[in-house]
């Protein structure tokens, strides 16, 4: 049961605590003084109405309640934070820090490019940087856990919600060995029905790219 022993920030100290194990460096954290930290955990403890502490000497040692506390509040004040960063967001009041996942494949040019030009603009906004592959992206995106990704955009299928804005627009190429070499500039892949190709893996951002060209002439690449 909820009561006015019972906050957030009472929380935050208790993971800062865990975290730390020490009174002196948890109030060192978080900016307060050491009696503030101790009043806190024992304020909480008897708003939990159950021990969640222990004294060994002059120390504070967490007991099991306390440490399921900490790892599943610490869960919660996640997600506060990210509850409160979108309706911050919805009510047009611009944060001061963007997460921004991308490809392994773009941190070598394109995503320093863009941090370094997002900088200029905005010197004062925090990029914190995730990477993955593109479904990995595409799935902390629809779960919040980022604010934007670069990612190769699947053509159609986009989750509800998501607005794609291109960037920039890659080709595909027919690589081939000198004796199999095309006697013309348009390619008909049915002449190369019996050779071994070699395809991006299913991992990677342009599989089903890769995989049209052939479905278009109803082709299965060996």
């Amino acid at each position: 049961m909820l009561n006015d022993e019972l906050t957030l920030r009472k929380l935050e100290i208790l993971c800062s605590f865990v975290r730390t194990g020490s009174l002196t460096r948890t109030a060192e954290e978080l900016h307060l003084s050491s009696v503030s930290i101790h009043k806190a955990l024992h304020s909480l403890e008897s708003g939990i109405d159950c021990p969640l502490f222990v004294k060994e000497g002059r120390q504070l040692k967490a007991l099991p309640a306390a440490l399921y506390l900490a790892e599943a509040s610490a869960d919660l004040l996640s997600d506060v934070d990210r509850i409160l960063k979108k309706t911050r967001a919805k009510a047009g009041v611009e944060s001061g820090q963007i997460r921004l996942g991308s490809m392994y494949s773009l941190t070598a040019n394109i995503i320093p490019r863009i941090i370094m030009g997002t900088k200029i603009r905005r010197p004062d906004l925090d990029v914190d940087l995730f990477l993955g592959s593109n479904e990995d992206l595409m799935k902390r995106l629809t779960e919040g856990t980022v604010d934007a990704v670069v990612i190769a955009v699947p053509s159609q299928n986009l989750p509800e919600g998501v607005q794609a804005v291109p960037l920039f627009e890659d080709q595909l190429y027919l690589a081939s060995s000198k004796g199999n070499k095309p006697t013309q500039t348009d390619i008909d892949l049915s002449e190369y029905q019996t050779k071994n190709f070699l395809l991006f893996k299913m991992a990677l951002p342009l599989p089903l790219d890769s995989m049209r060209p052939f479905s278009w002439q109803d082709l299965s690449p060996m």
